[in-house]
Formats: structure tokens, C-alpha cells, sequence
């Protein structure tokens, strides 16, 4: 990442952190996926990621760092994946590499919600503050009446995987 002279395989020249992490074509798929789970009047930032502050007093603190984590990793293995298969043989054009570090940043980013959801690890108050509603993970009671922390993954993306 911080390698002088050396190019994003996006196109970037001399990219930053900045770059790797938010303007970056998988960075930005990441983030299109946080944004797309937010009320239509929120509009997520920057520092609402990178500090963990979250966009509307509607989204969870704890529910957002995690989610915040979960994008962050994301964007990470997607950059990794983008300079690799820059490397790899057959070459794929930019655009496939781009679509391909895409697809698996968006998919690492779902999968991690789903192993923090499965570890089960949550604090206790979240089930009672996490509502039904509520953007990325949302608590659903069993026949017992005991709340389990569930994934929003919208339905297309889990066809997609």
C-alpha cells in the first residue's frame, strides 16, 4: 500500500489510505452496500466509517462498529485481491479485476456479519435495543421468546453468493 511510484490497478496513481479505503472502485462497493441498508435520508461519510460514528441516531453504536470493522476488512481483502490478480496469468482486463475485488470485498463484508452473528458474542443489551427494523443485523425471538441477533443481507445478494 505504500509503495512509492506504484498504481492502484483501478487507475489511481500514488494511492493513499484515503484512496484504498473509500474512493477506490472496491472500496466504493463496499460502502454503496453500507449506504444501501441506511434510511434513504441518511447520508454516510467518511468519518462515519473510519471513527465508527454512526450515520443516524436509528443505527446502533455497537451494531455499527461491527459493521464498520466488518467494511473496513472488507475493502482491505478486496485491495489485496485487485493488486493479485494484477499478477495473475491468464491476465484479466482491469474491469474484470476491478468486478472480481468488487464482488469478494461486498461477499467478505456479509460473511463477516455472518460469523460475528454466529459466534454469538454479542452484548445482551443489544437484544433489547437492536429492533426488528434496524439496518445490518436485527434481533429475531424464537418459540421460546429468546432474541438471536440475524443478518439484513438482502435477499438478491444472497442469491448472488
Amino acid at each position: 500500500m505504500h509503495m512509492l511510484g506504484v498504481s492502484c490497478d483501478c487507475g489511481a496513481v500514488a494511492p493513499d489510505r484515503q484512496h484504498h479505503f473509500w474512493g477506490c472502485p472496491v472500496a466504493q462497493a463496499v460502502t454503496q452496500v453500507l449506504q444501501q441498508q441506511l434510511p434513504p435520508q441518511c447520508h454516510m461519510q467518511r468519518v462515519n466509517v473510519w471513527l465508527c460514528r454512526p450515520p443516524s441516531p436509528i443505527v446502533h453504536a455497537g451494531v455499527w462498529q461491527v459493521v464498520c470493522l466488518a467494511a473496513v476488512i472488507s475493502m482491505n481483502k478486496g485491495r489485496k485481491l485487485l493488486y493479485k490478480l494484477s499478477k495473475s496469468q491468464p491476465a484479466l482486463s482491469a474491469q474484470q479485476r476491478i468486478d472480481i475485488a468488487c464482488k469478494v470485498a461486498v461477499a467478505t463484508f456479509w460473511d463477516m456479519l455472518v460469523d460475528f452473528v454466529g459466534v454469538g458474542m454479542c452484548s445482551p443489551l443489544w437484544l433489547a435495543e437492536v429492533g426488528l427494523a434496524h439496518p445490518f443485523l436485527h434481533v429475531m425471538h424464537d418459540a421460546e421468546g429468546l432474541g438471536h441477533l440475524q443478518v439484513n443481507r438482502p435477499q438478491q445478494q444472497q442469491e448472488h453468493q
